[in-house]
């Protein structure tokens, strides 16, 4: 990586992890980053073949006051969903992806017994040569064993995009996965998502053969209590 890339990297790593110590009161229908139940990172993307080009860095942090779960979830470009785990967030606690890493099989384990349902560390297995294949097939627009194709493959063959979104949950669970689930939102402790308010997230998409790199605040989406009757609905 060139050395002003890496420069923009670490100022974007800096600056973010000093937002999200200082914190923000969550107040409904406000514009900007105020902590949220639920953060989109509305597009990635990442060079399959060249590991010095295009990859997405996300950042999301716990501004609250307590531990929390993190459940990530990627998309394609058309919607579905492939591939999710969880992070657990300590007080103040900063974790950064490298989405190149999951789509090499690479996926983060944060450690922690604190909720129901998770492992210690939390982390799924790691992806077999037939899950990795699938799941960079489904990301560039090629289609299965069946002929089905999950996203449009706009990119091109060698580049996987998608969006990711990132929930507060209550536990892990191995068969509710995607917020497309029964029971994802469901009210109480046997849902998976909760309406908490307490991430802030930014992404940065980065090409260090270009020297290129851009970033933005996540899209974020506060729970509404008030609005949605109690239920754990973010949108």
């Amino acid at each position: 990586m060139k050395a002003s890339t890496r420069l923009c990297v670490l100022l974007f790593l800096v600056a973010f992890a000093g937002r999200a110590a200082a914190g923000v009161a969550p107040r409904s229908c406000a514009g900007g980053a105020i902590p949220a139940a639920t953060l989109l990172i509305p597009y990635f993307e990442v060079d399959l073949a060249d590991a010095d080009r295009q990859t997405t860095l996300v950042a999301v942090s716990n501004a609250g006051d307590h531990t929390t779960l993190a459940h990530v979830v990627l998309w394609t470009d058309w919607g579905v969903p492939t591939l999710a785990f969880d992070l657990v967030l300590l007080r103040d606690d900063v974790q950064t992806l490298n989405l190149r890493d999951l789509f090499h099989g690479d996926l983060p384990a944060t450690g922690g017994a604190l909720f129901p349902g998770c492992t210690d560390p939390v982390a799924l297995p790691a992806l077999d040569a037939a899950a990795l294949q699938a799941l960079r097939r489904q990301h560039t627009g090629l289609p299965d064993a069946q002929q089905h194709c999950a996203g449009s493959g706009r990119g091109g063959v060698d580049v996987a995009t998608g969006y990711l979104t990132i929930d507060v949950a209550r536990r892990c669970s191995a068969n509710i996965r995607y917020p497309s689930s029964n029971g994802y939102f469901e009210s109480g402790d046997g849902g998976v998502a909760s309406n908490e308010n307490l991430l802030l997230g930014d992404f940065f998409l980065l090409d260090a053969a270009q020297d290129l790199a851009s970033g933005n605040e996540a899209v974020h989406i506060p729970a509404d209590a008030a609005r949605y009757g109690g239920e754990p609905a973010t949108f």
